[in-house]
């Protein structure tokens, strides 16, 4: 009976540390996935105007400023359109002219975070000629960008914030933004664009997590959080997926109950 009583001990002590590993992992790899990266990505296009979509594309965020700075062959602002799921939330926009440019600036606060994959606003331009835009057509900054990092508070991750200027012809779009997965298994990431498929990275920022071939194979090693990229060979253009692997009710029992983990 007393071997049975420390056996059970022993299995419940285990698994306390398991559960408090595999937490802590979670929160720092949540923690990474806070931080907000952008993309203005255009939507519509023809000789005189182009709309460009603004767009969360992961992350999240609680306020921040944006400066659209039209260029090259972009001559201005024509408009801002807040998109339909924004309406809860306090905004305000300007357009401004300053030495001969113009500048359109806005301003997001919200009581709660901004978060995941979601469209912010559509912003149209009017061109100086018939060319297709170009990234270097459209100069945005970020300021003042505060996420929510951890669940209780905000930290300033501005300098942290990436953004990217995606023309028509070079979107990646996927098939999925997000994966619940679990551990020792393989999913196929589809990709939908005009650019050479065979040309594009993969690449994942967690490879003791999850790993990718070059044809978008997704195959989980480990447990926890990861980023699959898929991307221009410049790096200029991308779109990523986030991966979470965990282990499913039979794999726990491998574990935890039969100490697998000295062969799992």
């Amino acid at each position: 009976m007393k071997i049975t009583k420390k056996l059970f001990a022993m299995l419940l002590a285990l698994v306390m540390v398991f559960s408090t590993v595999a937490i802590s992992a979670s929160a720092l790899n949540n923690a990474n996935l806070g931080v907000p990266t952008f993309q203005a990505k255009v939507i519509s296009e023809d000789g005189t105007n182009v709309v460009v979509e603004f767009s969360l594309l992961k992350g999240n965020f609680a306020s921040a400023e944006f400066t659209f700075t039209p260029q090259g062959n972009l001559k201005k602002i024509v408009s801002f359109t807040k998109a339909d799921n924004l309406k809860a939330f306090i905004m305000d926009y300007d357009v401004s002219i300053a030495s001969n440019i113009n500048t359109g600036r806005l301003a997001f606060a919200s009581p709660t975070p901004l978060e995941g994959r979601m469209s912010l606003y559509q912003i149209t331009f009017e061109k100086k000629t018939g060319a297709n835009l170009k990234a270097s057509d459209l100069a945005i900054n970020v300021t003042n960008c505060d996420s929510y990092v951890k669940a209780s508070d905000t930290d300033n991750v501005t300098s942290k914030v990436t953004v990217s200027v995606v023309p028509m012809d070079y979107a990646i779009e996927l098939d999925t933004y997000s994966l619940e997965m679990n551990y020792k298994k393989t999913q196929k990431i589809n990709v939908d664009t005009k650019l050479d498929t065979s040309k594009l990275v993969w690449t994942s920022s967690n490879e003791k997590v999850a790993t990718v071939d070059d044809q978008g194979n997704v195959t989980t090693v480990g447990t926890g959080n990861a980023v699959i990229k898929v991307a221009t060979e410049d790096g200029s253009v991308f779109a990523e997926c986030i991966v979470n692997s965990s282990y499913s009710t039979i794999q726990w029992i491998i574990v935890i109950v039969l100490f697998g983990w000295i062969w799992y």
